[in-house]
C-alpha cells in the first residue's frame, strides 16, 4: 500500500520515515497516542490508522496505564516552547481557558496557532475535561462564579435553580461544581422536605392572590424565595421525578399538598374555557 500525502508531509516535517518515528516513539520510547498525536499535529485517529497502517501492536489497558502515569511529565518541544511563550505550564493554560473563562478549542487553538484538534489532543493528555455542547454556547466572557460563591449558592439552592438564576444549564452548573470539588447532592436535593415545598407555594398563593387551582407555571418564575432566587426548581423536581411536563408537574403538585384531585383541575380548566368562550 502508498503512503499517502498526509504521511509524507508528516516525514517530511519529523525528518525520518514514519514507520521508524511512531515505533521508537510508541514501542521503544512508551509514548502515549495522544502524545504522538500532539506532536505530530494530527488526531489520535489518525494516529492510530498509521499504526493499523504499519502493523504496529497496541499496549493492553494495563499497559496503557502504567506507561499513562510514566509519561504524565513528558512534553514535546512545541509544548516547552508554547510554555515558555506563556509563562505558565501549558495544562494549566489550557484548564483556565477552557474550563474557567469558557474560550472552546478552536478559539484557543487561534491563540496558541495551532490546530484544534492539537489542543483536543493536549487535553486528552492533560486530562483535563471537555466542555459539554450546552457550556461552549455560554456567552464569550462569561465567567463562573468563584468557589466560595458558588459553595454558598448551593448551600441554599439546587443546581436547576441555580442554573436558572444564572442563565446557564443544569449540567453546566454541576461541572463547575465537579472542578471545586464541591460534593453534589442527590437531585431531589432542596425540595425533598414536604412542609417546605407547601412553604413556598404557599408564599405564591399570598403575593399572587391566587387559589391553588389557579396557580400557572409562570407564577413559579414570578415569585422569589428570600435569597432572590426562583421556585420553579420546584416544578423540575416533580417533573424529574414523575418524567412529566410542567404543566403535569404543577397539577401532581397541587395534588400532593393540597389534595386537589385531577379531575377537580380539570373541571375548573374546563369552567374557564367555557367562560372565555362566552366572552
Amino acid at each position: 500500500m502508498n503512503k499517502t500525502r498526509k504521511i509524507l508531509e508528516g516525514e517530511e516535517r519529523i525528518g525520518e520515515p514514519l514507520e521508524d518515528y511512531l515505533r521508537r516513539r510508541y514501542t521503544s520510547e512508551k509514548k502515549i497516542i495522544s502524545y504522538i498525536a500532539g506532536e505530530l499535529e494530527v488526531s489520535m485517529v489518525t494516529v492510530s490508522t498509521w499504526m493499523d497502517f504499519y502493523g504496529i501492536s497496541r499496549r493492553n489497558e494495563s499497559e496503557s496505564h502504567l506507561v499513562s502515569l510514566r509519561n504524565s511529565d513528558g512534553k514535546t518541544k512545541k509544548m516547552l516552547s508554547l510554555e515558555e511563550k506563556l509563562g505558565e505550564k501549558l495544562e494549566d493554560f489550557l484548564y483556565r481557558k477552557h474550563r474557567l473563562e469558557g474560550y472552546d478549542q478552536r478559539k484557543i487553538a487561534k491563540e496558541l496557532g495551532v490546530s484544534h484538534g492539537t489542543i483536543g489532543n493536549w487535553m486528552d493528555y492533560f486530562r483535563i475535561d471537555k466542555k459539554s455542547g450546552s457550556e461552549v454556547q455560554l456567552p464569550e466572557g462569561f465567567a463562573k462564579p468563584a468557589e466560595e460563591e458558588l459553595e454558598e449558592l448551593y448551600r441554599n439552592m439546587s443546581s436547576l435553580e441555580i442554573a436558572d438564576q444564572l442563565g446557564v444549564t443544569d449540567n453546566t452548573v454541576r461541572n463547575w461544581l465537579k472542578d471545586y470539588g464541591i460534593e453534589i447532592r442527590n437531585k431531589s436535593g432542596v425540595y425533598d422536605n414536604k412542609d417546605y415545598r407547601k412553604e413556598l407555594v404557599d408564599k405564591i398563593l399570598q403575593e399572587t392572590g391566587k387559589t391553588p387551582q389557579e396557580l400557572a407555571t409562570s407564577d413559579f418564575k414570578l415569585i422569589k424565595k428570600d435569597d432572590g432566587s426562583q421556585i420553579t426548581g420546584m416544578l423540575y423536581w416533580y417533573g424529574r421525578r414523575n418524567n412529566c411536563s410542567m404543566r403535569e408537574a404543577r397539577d401532581i403538585l397541587l395534588e400532593d399538598l393540597y389534595g386537589i384531585q385531577r379531575a377537580d383541575q380539570d373541571s375548573l380548566d374546563d369552567l374557564i374555557g367555557d367562560y372565555l368562550q362566552d366572552d
